[in-house]
């Protein structure tokens, strides 16, 4: 499928080169995108503990959230410089993530989607959670 897209590619380009560059970029602006996702969901998966100190508001809070920040703002740059044709590909490829995500919910309608979002609860040890004062 890969070589089918590759080879329909080529016909519109100077070189293969020029796709394969054209293709990493397209597969680095995702890569981007996603982990800039990744990012956001750390802090706020640790949402409740961010604030206990100044170690876990930095390593579970701003680090993460200014790293998804920087790769979002990394991937929204690149895009233009990509050219119209790789970067509706990239986009489209972005979206088509989506659709089975949206089946799968209707699908199977589970607890997953109506109950409240987790976060971290620290576990209690002899009775006394370890970001207590005592």
């Amino acid at each position: 499928m890969l070589a089918l897209f590759l080879l329909i590619l080529s016909s519109f380009s100077e070189s293969i080169g020029a796709v394969m560059g054209s293709l990493i970029s397209s597969i680095g602006v995702m890569v981007s995108f996603y982990y800039g996702m990744t990012g956001l969901a750390c802090a706020y998966y640790y949402r409740k503990v961010l604030f206990t100190d100044r170690k876990t508001l930095f390593m579970k809070g701003i680090w993460p959230v200014g790293s998804a920040i920087f790769l979002l703002i990394l991937a929204a740059l690149q895009i233009p410089s990509l050219g119209w044709s790789v970067s509706l590909f990239t986009l489209g490829a972005i979206a088509i993530g989506c659709l089975p995500m949206v089946y799968f919910r209707r699908k199977y309608s589970s607890s997953f989607y109506f109950e409240p979002a987790e976060s971290y609860d620290p576990p209690s040890i002899g009775g006394v959670r370890p970001l207590e004062r005592v």
